[in-house]
């Protein structure tokens, strides 16, 4: 990959803000174990240190006075966590192989929504399944096409959960391409496919646009090369 130059006091500035902001999230001041690693495979201080020298350094008191954004620390609180739980336990399987699932059904409820409403009708969503926002496991493939295949799709899915019946018909098209296996978290996360394979298969799915594409790959896939157009809080 292509090296970016980088400032020796502004990395170190940048990193002291990471760490800073982590162990907040953390409760912990042991540092060792912080992997400032994103999942699109690039270093979080690297990135900022970019934003933060580019254009005359316009975005440093910015980063300075919010931090990085949050979805990034989150992701380096849990990866620290379960570092810190692998050399603790053993014989423990942690590992959710359907959060890219999850996260794309959170995507389609919320579209064309303002935040507050998007987090109530993903809430009802998630009742529908049986699952809370504490506790998403009961959210599967499984349990959606169950819901289609046993019950009426009106009153025991669309309607509760709050949804259009576009949304309601996405999300059901989401969970048959998971079980299909024409989808699925090694496939969507796992680097090994090209951004222009994944967005393409993403965009066959009849309810999810370039916008609803956009941030997965921004928020999940932490791909550092997307512009989100379409998003209208980016181009206010």
């Amino acid at each position: 990959s292509r090296s970016i130059p980088i400032d020796s006091d502004v990395h170190e500035e940048m990193r002291s803000l990471v760490l800073s902001r982590v162990r907040d999230l953390n409760d912990t001041n042991n540092e060792r174990n912080i992997d400032t690693e994103t999942i699109g495979g690039w270093c979080l201080v690297d990135g900022l240190v970019h934003c933060a020298t580019a254009s005359n350094s316009i975005l440093l008191p910015l980063i300075k006075e919010y931090g990085p954004p949050r979805f990034y620390l989150d992701h380096i609180k849990k990866i620290t966590l379960t570092s810190e739980d692998d050399a603790s336990t053993s014989g423990s399987n942690n590992t959710d192989d359907l959060r890219s699932f999850r996260s794309l059904c959170q995507i389609v409820s919320g579209q064309q929504l303002a935040g507050n409403a998007a987090k109530t009708i993903w809430r009802r969503l998630l009742k529908v399944a049986d699952a809370t926002e504490e506790d998403s496991s009961n959210l599967t493939p499984d349990r959606i096409l169950s819901i289609v295949e046993n019950g009426d799709t009106e009153s025991d899915l669309r309607a509760p959960a709050g949804l259009s019946n576009a949304k309601c018909n996405c999300i059901i098209a989401i969970a048959t391409s998971f079980k299909k296996g024409v989808l699925s978290d090694k496939f969507l996360l796992g680097g090994e496919a090209a951004d222009d394979e994944v967005r393409s298969r993403l965009l066959s799915i009849k309810g999810l646009g370039p916008w609803s594409v956009d941030m997965f790959l921004l928020f999940q896939c932490h791909k550092s090369d997307v512009l989100p157009m379409g998003d209208l809080a980016f181009r206010n």
